[in-house]
């Protein structure tokens, strides 16, 4: 687990916070997200968040069958300002 508070800055220009509300879901994939987010919590990996933004969950099946938790970020993406030098070159 994180012991150290992190703090992340998404340039937005100045764009007011997306909240988005779930998607509707049934209730085999209400209980797969409700496992999934759980097993996270408990190793540490995630935490609970306040933020003024907020994204949906999206289950995609993988080729074996499972179900892989995503979260989209459109909306996010649409309004974040491009780094145009995202990794420093490594040569």
């Amino acid at each position: 687990p994180c012991a150290l508070p992190v703090e992340h800055h998404i340039p937005t220009a100045g764009a007011p916070p997306r909240r988005q509300p779930p998607y509707q879901t049934g209730p085999e994939a209400d209980g797969i997200i409700s496992t999934k987010i759980q097993e996270l919590l408990d190793a540490g990996i995630i935490r609970p968040s306040f933020s003024p933004w907020a994204a949906p969950v999206v289950l995609v099946r993988k080729k074996d069958g499972s179900a892989r938790m995503c979260i989209d970020y459109r909306r996010l993406n649409a309004v974040t300002t491009p780094n145009v030098y995202p990794l420093p070159r490594i040569d």
